[in-house]
Formats: C-alpha cells, sequence, structure tokens
C-alpha cells in the first residue's frame, strides 16, 4: 500500500522556504560585511565632504561609524560626540548650537553603491539645543549655506522622520523677549520635509521647564505629552495644525491654529481648550502674577478652560493671550482654616496683551456664585494691570459672622459672633488705596451697604469684650455713613452716628489718613477698662495714651456717667477734637464733686515720652474733699483730701507734663 499523504510534501516545501530564508539572511549580512569593509570608508567620506560643503556652521566630530545592520533595511552612518557652533561665529556671545552625544544619518541601501545617497532618517540621542534670536532679529540656527553650487543630485536630504531623545532644547528670543526652555524625553517628527507642502506629524514627551513671554511666567516645570498633525507649506512659510493634543497632569487639550507669512514677519493664531479638569490642575497653569494673589488658598472642583494664543513678528511686534475658564460645583478654603466657601459656580477671563513695548494684563471672573454655611455669596470682580491693579468689585453676601472667622485667617480674634450682610461695589487702584498721600483719597469709588446683627467678638490678649453691636451702614466712595451704630464694650455702650471717609485703608494699612465726623451717645463709660494699662496691677497709675496720627476727628458728645479710676463725670456734653495727635475741645461742660465745670482744653500726645495737658476752665459749687479725692491729692501727701472740707467756685488756668518716668 501506497501512501499518498500530503503531508511529506509540505514538510518539503516548508524545508525550502526556512532554507531560503537563512541562505537570504546569510547573503544580506555578508553583503553587508563587504560593503562595509570595502566602502564603508569611502561613504563615510562622501557623506561627511557633501555636508560640510553645505554647512555655514563649523563641526566637530570624535568619531564616524557606516553601517547596514544596525538600521537595515537603512544604511547608517553614525556620528558620536558631534559639536556643532552657532551661526554667529564673529558675534561676541557666540556660544555652541548643538551637541549630540549620538547623531545618525539613514538614507537607502541600494544609493550607496549609484553614489545618490538621500537623507531619509536622522536621529540625535543625549545632547542639547540651543536656538537663540538676537535683538537685531539675527539667530544662530541658519546652519545651510545661501548659495550651494556644489550641490548636485547626487546627495540630497529628503527627510522622513526625525527622532530626538534626551535632548535639552532652549530657544531664547531677545527681540520677542519670548524663552522656552524643555528637557525632552522622546520626539518623533514625520512627514515629507524637502517637500514645499507636507503633513508633519508629531508625538512627543518632555518636560517643561520654563515658558516666559516678556516678563510673565506662563509654564514652569510641566510634564507634558504632545502629538499633533499639521499641514506646512516652506515656500509660504504657513503652518496649519489640524488637530493637536497635550497632557500635562490629569489635563488633556485640544489644539488647533496657525501661522502665516508676513512681509517681514509672522502672525500666528492658536486656541487650546479643556472641556474638563479638576480647578486645581487648571490654576496650576496660571501666571505667578496672578496665582500669588491667591497662594494661601486651596481649591477642589471642576474647571473649564480655554486660551487663545495671537500675535504678530516682525517690526510692529505684537502677542495677546485670551483664556476663559469656568467653574462648577468648586470648594474654597483657606490654608488656616477648615470652614470652605462651598457649591462655587463662577466664569472668568484673563487676558495678556504685549504690544509698542507695553504690557497689558487684566483677570476678571463673572457671576461668582457660592454657599458659605449655607448662606448664598454672590459676587463679580476685575482686576486690571497687575504692575498697578485697578480693582473693580461687586459683592453680595448675607454670612455667618461666626462661620466667617472659620473661613478667613483673622489671627487676632479670640471670638467672634453674628451675622452680617453687605451690598457692596468697588472701583480703584490698589496703590491710590496704599498712597501715604492719599489726603481722604478721593479716586476710589464705592457705593452699597452693610448691616451688622448682634455681633459680638473678643481679641487675643486683650481683656475686653465686645457685644450686642449693630450697625446700618452706607458706603460712598471713599466714605462710610453709620446711619446707625450700636454696643456694648465691657460695661461701656455707646450709640453713634457720622461719616467716616477713608476708613478701609485706614484700618488695613500703615500711614493712611481718616476723617472722623460723629455724634456718641452713652450712659456709661468707664475708662479703666478702654485704657490700655502698662502693667497688670490693680493700683498701677500708668496708662498709655495713643493717637494715630492720620486721624482727624471732630465728636460730639453726650455721655450720662463717666468713670476713670476715683474720678467721676456725669451729664457730659460738648465737642472733641483730633488732629495731628492733640486730642481738645473749646466747649466741654460736665457735672463732677458736686459742682459744675465748663472748660476747654487740649492733650497733646505729640511727644513719644510725655503728655502737655493744658487747661482753662470755670467751676462752681466745687467740692474741695471731692476735688483732693478724686484727683487723688495730685498724687502729693502734704495736704490730702482727708484734711480738707468746703465748697468754692473756681476758674483756673492749668498745664502740665505727665511723662512715663
Amino acid at each position: 500500500m501506497t501512501d499518498n499523504s500530503p503531508a511529506p510534501k509540505r514538510r518539503n516545501i516548508f524545508r525550502y522556504i526556512l532554507t531560503g530564508i537563512v541562505l537570504a539572511f546569510l547573503s544580506i549580512l555578508l553583503l553587508s560585511l563587504i560593503i562595509t569593509f570595502f566602502y564603508g570608508k569611502e561613504v563615510e567620506n562622501y557623506v561627511v565632504q557633501k555636508i560640510n560643503s553645505r554647512l555655514a556652521i563649523k563641526v566637530s566630530v570624535r568619531e564616524i561609524n557606516f553601517s547596514l545592520l544596525k538600521s537595515f533595511p537603512y544604511a547608517s552612518l553614525e556620528f558620536s560626540n558631534v559639536m556643532a557652533g552657532d551661526a554667529q561665529t564673529s558675534a561676541k556671545n557666540s556660544d555652541t548650537l548643538l551637541y549630540a552625544g549620538e547623531l545618525n544619518l539613514k538614507f537607502n541601501v541600494l544609493n550607496v553603491f549609484r553614489k545618490n545617497i538621500s537623507i531619509r532618517k536622522i536621529e540625535m540621542r543625549d545632547g542639547f539645543i540651543r536656538m537663540k534670536v538676537n535683538e537685531d532679529g539675527t539667530d544662530n540656527f541658519h546652519l545651510l549655506k545661501k548659495n550651494n553650487d556644489s550641490a548636485t543630485t547626487e546627495f540630497v536630504i529628503h527627510l522622513r522622520q526625525i527622532l530626538l531623545k534626551n535632548v535639552r532644547y532652549k530657544y531664547s528670543n531677545k527681540k520677542e523677549k519670548l524663552l522656552v526652555s524643555a528637557d525632552i524625553d522622546k520626539v518623533m517628527l514625520s512627514g515629507k520635509f524637502s517637500d514645499e507642502q507636507f503633513s508633519l506629524t508629531a508625538e512627543s514627551g518632555l518636560l517643561m521647564n520654563k515658558l516666559i513671554s516678556g516678563n510673565e511666567e506662563f509654564i514652569s516645570d510641566r510634564q507634558m505629552n504632545i502629538s499633533l498633525t499639521a499641514d506646512v507649506n516652506t515656500s509660504s512659510r504657513n503652518f496649519n495644525i489640524t488637530q493637536g493634543k497635550i497632557k500635562t497632569g490629569k489635563m488633556v487639550f485640544d489644539v488647533n491654529g496657525k501661522t502665516t507669512s508676513t512681509e517681514g514677519g509672522s502672525k500666528y493664531n492658536f486656541t487650546v481648550k479643556t472641556n474638563q479638569s479638576r480647578l486645581e490642575e487648571f490654576s496650576s497653569l496660571l501666571p505667578a502674577s496672578v496665582t500669588r494673589h491667591f497662594e494661601n488658598l486651596k481649591y477642589d472642583g471642576e474647571a473649564f478652560f480655554g486660551i487663545a494664543v495671537s500675535g504678530t513678528t516682525g517690526a510692529e511686534s505684537k502677542s495677546e493671550i485670551k483664556a476663559t475658564f469656568k467653574i462648577t460645583g468648586g470648594k474654597i478654603s483657606h490654608k488656616k482654616n477648615l470652614r470652605p466657601l462651598e457649591n462655587i459656580h463662577a466664569a472668568g477671563n484673563y487676558s495678556y496683551v504685549k504690544a509698542d513695548g507695553k504690557t497689558i494684563t487684566s483677570v476678571s471672573v463673572s457671576e461668582f456664585k457660592a454657599v458659605l454655611n449655607g448662606k448664598p455669596v454672590t459676587a463679580d470682580f476685575r482686576i486690571d494691570d497687575f504692575k498697578n491693579p485697578f480693582l473693580s468689585l461687586s459683592a453680595s453676601a448675607d454670612v455667618n459672622l461666626e462661620t466667617l472667622r472659620e473661613f478667613l485667617p483673622l489671627d487676632t480674634l479670640a471670638s467672634l459672633t453674628g451675622n452680617a450682610a453687605i451690598n457692596i461695589s468697588y472701583a480703584g487702584n490698589i496703590s491710590d488705596a496704599t498712597s501715604a498721600e492719599a489726603s481722604l483719597n478721593k479716586k476710589i469709588k464705592a457705593s452699597g451697604t452693610l448691616s451688622i446683627r448682634d455681633m459680638g467678638f473678643s481679641l487675643k490678649n486683650n481683656p475686653l469684650q465686645f457685644t450686642a453691636i449693630n450697625g446700618n451702614f452706607v458706603f460712598s466712595d471713599n466714605a462710610m455713613e453709620a446711619k446707625s451704630f450700636t454696643g456694648k464694650i465691657s460695661e461701656t455702650d455707646f450709640n453713634m452716628t457720622g461719616k467716616i471717609e477713608n476708613l478701609v485703608p485706614f484700618l488695613l494699612l500703615p500711614h493712611q489718613p481718616a476723617d472722623i465726623d460723629a455724634s456718641l451717645r452713652s450712659h456709661t463709660v468707664n475708662l479703666d477698662e478702654l485704657l490700655e494699662r502698662g502693667s497688670n496691677a490693680s493700683n498701677d497709675t500708668t496708662y498709655k495714651l495713643r493717637f494715630s496720627p492720620g486721624l482727624t476727628c471732630i465728636m460730639n458728645v453726650d455721655i450720662d456717667k463717666l468713670n476713670f479710676r476715683k474720678f467721676k463725670a456725669e451729664n457730659i456734653n460738648g465737642t472733641l477734637k483730633l488732629h495731628n495727635k492733640v486730642l481738645s475741645s473749646d466747649a466741654l461742660s460736665f457735672s463732677s464733686m458736686r459742682g459744675k465745670v465748663n472748660m476747654s482744653g487740649a492733650i497733646d500726645a505729640t511727644r513719644h515720652d510725655s503728655l502737655l495737658m493744658s487747661c482753662n476752665a470755670k467751676i462752681k459749687g466745687l467740692d474741695i474733699h471731692e476735688l483732693f479725692y478724686e484727683v487723688e491729692n495730685f498724687r502729693q501727701q502734704t495736704l490730702t483730701d482727708k484734711n480738707l472740707r468746703g465748697t468754692t467756685d473756681v476758674e483756673m488756668d492749668f498745664a502740665s507734663k505727665w511723662s512715663s518716668s
């Protein structure tokens, strides 16, 4: 019986195929060794000669190797330790343009025999590239000679791929004041680079160390992955990104845009946007000039972001950045506090324009809505010109003050209770508010109302208790009018109405003036509690009386009872004036020491070590015993209240110097 099975035939066929592959491989290997041995040096010298004939810069190479196997089916010419000087050989600041630990040029194997070599791929590893443009517009990266009569079709560069690995890249443009610095892990560029028009594909992973335009740092130490496709026209110098993506952290951006050539320069317009990202990630992309205003805050929530970069280069250069953002479900809190501002919804814009040597910046937030402990907060604000910030603000809130203290870093407060409702609009340069010469600054524009209900607070290291504080205030430009303002400071009660000029700068900033025109009604004033003591001892007679040098005050007073140590006064009426640290009154009347006093006087606190006091007084029915008792015997023991009785009418002029020693 004969076996007609096809299996032996198939085994024979496989054997022939395998033998053929092995023979082909051995033939290629043998051919490669022969070519490398007999033609390697010739190819090396030929390629180097042709490259040098086209380069306008000096290049040094430590070693050159020719190989047919490492990059098969391409032949490769491997250069090690390549050093290329920049194109500004005569310039004082000339430097190394390029260094590569390894540089490979790849071309078709068959073209080696024809001496018709066409470079298809370039690979660069372990090096750096330093490109720069000087203030006069000259650059250091024009590598090829402008006129190349020696160029022939025997050696051409028909690039299809450029690969960079582990390369430090820096681009410095002093004319446009632009700096880009990056550590490239891998960049792959693909396209028919020698064609006049071609499609470019790019894939890269890099660490963007710095992106600086003008004095603004837009990116710092960001790991980025970039992929894009673009249409390139080398003759018209047009570049159009049709599709691109940038990934940094957890954020993914869609990129598109183009550059077009213009007479004497170029015009560019690019857009970058992301559909969704975390607020903390988004805020990290903002320039330092913006983020420093919010550096003590922490964020959470969803953010939507888009940016448009446009401008022109050349004689009339201009750069412009427009960014838009939207926040939903956000949360913001101060790093020192636990109570957050929740459920934040807002939309905003950032603008940066540089033209004619001037930079214009702004940031705005509109439709800001949030919740603080269940109560709504709304606001709109805008800051123009970060160098001389102009703030426009509109805000409305009804807040629990204890909750507000948990949100804001008020380190001087030991406790805070009550409620406040505010509705305010403000516009003005921050520098106007901080100007020491801001003579009751008229440039600030503000309007709105403030209502305080049942507020109470205490200060750290201060025994005074501020309670039952209620008030209604109206803001008008740089003034605040108190329609009503009542409360208690420990035992002292007050009911005030009046107007204060420049209050907010006076409270928040040093060396600021303030002007008060008010009326005070009080049942009890306890100066023992209100005046700051120099010692905790109960019998200490040292008090510190300080007046702010910028405070000017005119106050009509109506006080039922005033206590100061042993001194007692009732039915106090008159007008007190404070100017240049001198407290005075032209007509002050009160009942004391069982008599009636009408007086004028002044307390001069301009000296650091002493007080100057003077007065003119007319006193009727003065009880001499009470006089010596209440003024503590004028601090002498020769003639005391124990030895004196009777009443008298007195008209006197008095002057004294009180020192701390």
